[in-house]
Parts: structure tokens; sequence; C-alpha cells
């Protein structure tokens, strides 16, 4: 995909990684050429089967940690790719595009190498969006 001429180029190899707690997609963009590089989804686990014998509270309780403990592992999964990309394509920046909620998770996963490359996190759900339409919500976000 070429940029819109009214969006600001990508001087720098820069990965953008765009996901939510169900999926990713791994962007790559320099000057004004953007392509996918990676789409990953959440292979989860079945919540039902998880739930220890007891009361009603303990499994509603067991499917709030069950999921903070879902997104976690997916989050790790994601950091641990960013740094695989890291090494094959040495990208120079990398934007994250993460539910509010969710950027300290995916934050405190990331490897010291790839932490050094991040630029900025646009904190927005915008794993809906087709990749024109999240170009457009980066470049906001990037002219501040």
């Amino acid at each position: 995909m070429i940029l819109a001429d009214h969006l600001l180029p990508y001087s720098h190899d820069t990965l953008l990684l765009v996901c939510d707690r169900a999926s990713a997609r791994f962007l790559h963009a320099h000057d004004r050429e953007v392509k996918e590089v990676d789409t990953i989804e959440n292979d989860r686990l079945d919540p039902v089967n998880e739930h220890p014998p007891g009361g009603e509270h303990m499994a509603v309780t067991r499917d709030e940690h069950y999921h903070e403990h879902e997104a976690e592992v997916f989050y790790k999964k994601l950091a641990e790719r960013l740094f695989e990309l890291k090494q094959q394509m040495s990208y120079e920046d990398l934007i994250l595009v993460v539910p509010g909620d969710d950027k300290n998770l995916l934050a405190d996963a990331l490897h010291e190498d790839v932490r050094q490359t991040l630029q900025s996190t646009l904190p927005k759900l915008l794993t809906n969006l087709g990749d024109a339409e999240v170009m457009e919500h980066v470049d906001q976000h990037r002219r501040g």
C-alpha cells in the first residue's frame, strides 16, 4: 500500500504493531510504502474447562483471572515476535497501537532491544480498521 499524499512519510524502517487481545497485525513502513509482514491470532483456551469445582462466585473470579492471564500470554507472544522481527528486519522504529487498558501489559513484555526502538504508543483499539484507516490514525498521533 502506498500512503496517501497528505500523510507523513516514514524516514526510517518502521514496524507498526496493531493489536488487541485477540489478534495482531505487523506492518512495515518506509518512506510512503506500507506492507503487512505478519498476523497472529490468539489461540484461546476454553475457559469453561478452567473452572474449579465450587460456587458461581469462584467461577466469575476465575474467569477474570483467566482473561488477564490470557492477555499476558498473548502479549508475551507478540513481544517475542517483535524481537524476532527486529533480528530479521532490523527495523529502526516501533509504533504500538494497542488498547489503552493493555498498553502496559505489552510494554512490560518487550525485550530491551525492542524497547529501545519504541517511538510511540497509540492507546486505541484499531484492529477492526483497514490499513489505510490505521495509518490515518497513526499519522494524527505522530503529528501530536
